[in-house]
């Protein structure tokens, strides 16, 4: 669940929530007690960070993919080429 909240009468929630954003320019308990600060005063911007998260994490899962499959063909091809050298002597 997330939260946006500048800091009045909400920091409580902003720290039990799973994602707190605070607004810049909001209170300091607010501002220390959330996950995201907005620099911007639009809470709109609470939905480009989630949609930006949300690319990153997608981003982050196909690189673990692409090295997961280079690491699968390195260690093929560092194993074939122990074999090869052991297995021929």
């Amino acid at each position: 669940m997330t939260m946006v909240g500048d800091g009045m009468n909400d920091a409580l929630a902003l720290v039990t929530v799973d994602l707190g954003v605070a607004i810049g320019a909001g209170t300091q308990v607010a501002i220390e007690s959330a996950d995201v600060i907005l620099v911007r005063n639009d809470p709109r911007d609470a939905i480009e960070v989630l949609t930006f998260s949300r690319d990153m994490r997608g981003k982050m899962l196909l690189n673990t993919a692409w090295n997961f499959k280079e690491n699968i063909e390195s260690f093929s091809t560092l194993f074939l080429a122990w074999v090869n050298i052991y297995v021929d002597i």
